[in-house]
């Protein structure tokens, strides 16, 4: 396998990368012919790739057709510096080198998607000793209800947070709501004021949705329940339901119910209220917190060997801290 990390400008590449996204063809701007650009990648990381068709349009729609996100394929072709996006990218030219796509017995689909690089059954300890801490009975209860169930344990183990943000790999979720948990719980220590059992809580369950957001073998991509509803009501719907199972309601499911609502705060169009307690907007940050400083951090690691480097999630240059 590959390691996207080592690839360097000029080198030789003949290998298997997974396709992550792609983007339409479309035409050279200063002669006849096509290209398409499609983002390529295995578990160690992901590289752009450019295909240039040159004037066979039919031959180029063709191979582009054949081509889906979640493919793997076959590359041959030239590492190229594109000093346009300050990236590296994979240079694929039809008429010396070539893509392919291949079939399920030639590759490995471990190969492929990236996992969390943490212990993932320690940091499920660590959160359920968060649990544990949580001195509601009520809260505590619908916490071990949901945790008790070892087929949704494993999902929440494992789930990804995203497709090409924070914590974007398998076990990503876990990582996330433990960190979320983590920041909430210094938070109550700063504002004794804040209802700690409340906030630990609605941490935990903010994005148990995004187990049914996302599906995963060769990529992690958005599933039809994901694309249709989006976590946040996802997650609202699951608590929502359980609580009604538990016989918890009045003010305290409807405390803990807009908290997971409103955690992605008032500006968010999905969002159809804004945040009413001191709870709901310290979850809101402290998920913000952690989403944007992952972020800046995956792209510093996933940059290519210069001080600056632009990020396509962040869509502008970070520094890299490699001069």
């Amino acid at each position: 396998m590959i390691n996207v990390r080592e690839l360097r400008d000029g080198q030789r590449v003949f290998g298997k990368f997974v396709v992550r996204a792609k983007e339409a063809p479309r035409e050279y701007k200063s002669k006849e012919g096509m290209y398409f650009m499609m983002e390529v990648g295995n578990r160690t990381g992901d590289i752009l790739l450019k295909y240039w068709g040159g004037v066979d349009k039919e031959a180029l729609m063709s191979i582009y057709a054949s081509i889906d996100v979640g493919d793997v394929v076959e590359v041959d072709g030239i590492v190229s510096y594109d000093s346009y996006r300050n990236r590296l990218a994979i240079v694929v030219d039809a008429e010396k080198y070539g893509i392919r796509k291949c079939s399920e017995n030639e590759y490995n689909i471990e190969d492929y998607i990236k996992v969390s690089e943490k212990d993932l059954d320690l940091l499920f300890l660590e959160l359920m000793e968060y649990i544990k801490s949580v001195n509601d009975d009520d809260y505590r209860r619908l916490l071990n209800s949901l945790f008790s169930d070892e087929e949704f344990s494993k999902k929440f183990k494992y789930a990804p947070s995203a497709i090409a943000h924070h914590h974007n790999y398998l076990g990503g979720l876990l990582e996330h709501t433990l960190n979320v948990v983590k920041i909430c719980d210094l938070l109550c220590k700063i504002y004794p004021e804040l209802d700690r059992a409340l906030l630990i809580t609605a941490a935990i369950l903010h994005d148990i949705g995004k187990i049914y957001t996302y599906t995963y073998r060769t990529s992690i991509v958005q599933s039809d329940t994901g694309r249709f509803m989006g976590h946040l009501i996802l997650s609202y719907d699951k608590v929502r339901d359980l609580c009604q199972r538990l016989g918890i309601s009045g003010k305290k499911a409807e405390l803990l119910l807009h908290a997971i609502l409103v955690h992605h705060g008032d500006s968010d169009d999905r969002v159809p209220v804004k945040i009413k307690t001191p709870e709901a907007c310290a979850l809101h940050y402290a998920d913000k917190l952690d989403a944007y400083v992952k972020d800046y951090l995956q792209a510093v690691e996933g940059a290519v060997d210069t001080p600056w480097s632009y990020d396509r999630v962040l869509k502008h240059e970070v520094y890299t801290g490699s001069d």
